[in-house]
């Protein structure tokens, strides 16, 4: 039969080896992690700002009005079709009878 220990064990607050070492640890590469988060957040910003402000200085370097244009009636007409095919598919749906009538039999 294995031991099982009493919870009294594990109630009382007890000094770890190592303990003060081991927090001391934690907490220092805890805040290496925050520096290196901090620091690849600032690069990404930085990043963002020269692509925004390349983008201001060339406006033509985006999308072209064409495009959205382009792009909007497809989505308009594959829309429209959608709609279409859904509304025959809803029509067959109410025209199938699912009793029979077997009057004459």
């Amino acid at each position: 039969m294995k031991h099982v220990a009493d919870i009294s064990e594990f109630a009382q607050p007890r000094e770890m080896k190592g303990g003060k070492e081991m927090m001391e640890n934690l907490i220092t590469r805890t805040t290496e992690l925050v520096a290196r988060f901090v620091e690849v957040t600032r690069r990404a910003v930085v990043a963002v700002r020269v692509r925004f402000t390349m983008l201001r200085a060339a406006p033509d370097a985006g999308y072209s009005t064409e495009f959205w244009v382009v792009t909007g009636t497809v989505v308009a007409v594959a829309l429209t079709a959608l709609g279409i095919w859904a509304a025959d598919v809803l029509t067959a749906a109410h025209n199938v009878q699912l009793t029979t009538n077997n009057a004459g039999s």
